[in-house]
C-alpha cells in the first residue's frame, strides 16, 4: 500500500517522511523504530500467532454481461431502475451489492417499481430525477438536501397559501407523488440478477470446510441455503450458535455481526465474498481465525475480487500480510 494512497490511486512517494529516516534507511522501518521508542508505548516484535496467514485472490469466473452493464450504470450515477442517485455514497453501495449479484433491498428498487406501475412515471420518489438536476446546480439555504427540497415542495403546495420565510419548490412531479404516495410500500427483498456468485461460493462450501463471509444477509442466505449449510446473521441466538460450531462443517457468516469479538478458532480457512473496504475492519475479521488457539498449520484466506469495487478494497486494505496469486 503506497503512502497516503487512496483507492485506485496507486502509490505516492513518501515526500517529507523521507526527513524521519536514517541513512539506507526504509520509511516504514524508521517510522516503526520512532513510535516504538515513543514514552508510554508498549510495543514487542514477537507475534501474536507463529503461524502464516496466506491471502489469495480468487476470481469465481467471468462476470456476466447484464451485471457488469448495471454497475458501470451505477459508477455514472444511476440505479437499474433508472433513478438518480443523490449522493455519491449510493452509487458506491449500490455498485457494492450489484457485484453480489443483486440490486439495493428495501425502499429502493421494489418501492420504485410499484410507484412506476401506478404512476406510468419513471420517477418513483417525488423528482428524484427532478431533485438530482435542482442539487446539481447553486445551494441555496434551506434547498442544499434531498429532505429539505420536498420539505420546499410540500410548503409550496400546501393549503391554505404557505406565508412562512422559508423557501418553497415548485417541483413539477409533486402533485403526482403527493396522489399515490400512501398507496406505495417499502419492498423488502433484494431483486437478483445473477447467481453466479452465490453458486461459486457455494461450490466453495462444499468442497472444503471454512467460514464464507459475507456483506448482505440476503446475499449469506443465499448462499446458505444452495450450499446446505448454516448461515449465521445478526442476533443474539445466532452470536451464541455460531459459537457452538464444531469446525467439522463449512458455514457462513455476516461480516457485519460476526468479524468482531469471536473466537472461531476451530476454522483455517475463509472465503470473504464480499471484501471490506476498511482496513480496521479487515484485522478484526483475519482474527477470527488467525489467533491463539489455531491448531492448523497456517490460516487461508480467499478474497473474490471479481469487480473494481471489491478489488480496491482487496489490495489497499490487505498490504500488511502475505498476499499469494491465485492458483
Amino acid at each position: 500500500m503506497g503512502y497516503g494512497a487512496g483507492p485506485g490511486q496507486g502509490d505516492c512517494p513518501p515526500g517529507g517522511l523521507e526527513r524521519l529516516c536514517e541513512p539506507e534507511k526504509h520509511v516504514r522501518e524508521d517510522f516503526r523504530r520512532r513510535l516504538n521508542d515513543t514514552r508510554g508505548v508498549v510495543a514487542t516484535d514477537e507475534s501474536a500467532l507463529d503461524k502464516p496467514r496466506i491471502i489469495r485472490p480468487r476470481h469465481p469466473g467471468p462476470v456476466p454481461a447484464e451485471l457488469l452493464a448495471l454497475i458501470k450504470l451505477a459508477h455514472g450515477g444511476e440505479r437499474p431502475d433508472g433513478e438518480q442517485f443523490q449522493e455519491q455514497l449510493q452509487a458506491m453501495a449500490c455498485a457494492r451489492q450489484l457485484s453480489a449479484g443483486s440490486t439495493i433491498a428495501g425502499d429502493t428498487l421494489g418501492r420504485s417499481l410499484r410507484s412506476r406501475s401506478q404512476s406510468g412515471s419513471r420517477s418513483g420518489r417525488p423528482g428524484t430525477r427532478e431533485v438530482w438536476e435542482e442539487l446539481k446546480g447553486e445551494r441555496q439555504e434551506h434547498l442544499d438536501s434531498p429532505g429539505l427540497l420536498t420539505k420546499a415542495a410540500i410548503r409550496a403546495h400546501v393549503v391554505p397559501l404557505y406565508e412562512g420565510d422559508k423557501p418553497v419548490w415548485q417541483a413539477a412531479t409533486w402533485l403526482d407523488w403527493a396522489a399515490i404516495h400512501d398507496a406505495v410500500q417499502p419492498g423488502p427483498q433484494a431483486v437478483w440478477v445473477s447467481d453466479f456468485l452465490v453458486q461459486d461460493a457455494a461450490e466453495w462450501a462444499r468442497a472444503q470446510v471454512g467460514i464464507v463471509w459475507v456483506e448482505f444477509p440476503e446475499l449469506g442466505e443465499r448462499i446458505a441455503r444452495t450450499a446446505g449449510v448454516p448461515f449465521y446473521g445478526g442476533g443474539r441466538v445466532a452470536s451464541e450458535a455460531i459459537l457452538q460450531e464444531s469446525g467439522r462443517r463449512s458455514i457462513v457468516a455476516s461480516i457485519k455481526a460476526h468479524a468482531t469479538g469471536k473466537n472461531l478458532q476451530q476454522f483455517c480457512r475463509n472465503l470473504v465474498v464480499t471484501p471490506p473496504s476498511d482496513g480496521a475492519l479487515w484485522e478484526q475479521l483475519l482474527a477470527r481465525t488467525h489467533r491463539p488457539g489455531q491448531q492448523a498449520a497456517c490460516v487461508a484466506v480467499e478474497v473474490c475480487i471479481h469487480t473494481e469495487d471489491y478489488a480496491g478494497g482487496f489490495h489497499h486494505r490487505t498490504g500488511a500480510s502475505a498476499i499469494h496469486p491465485a492458483d
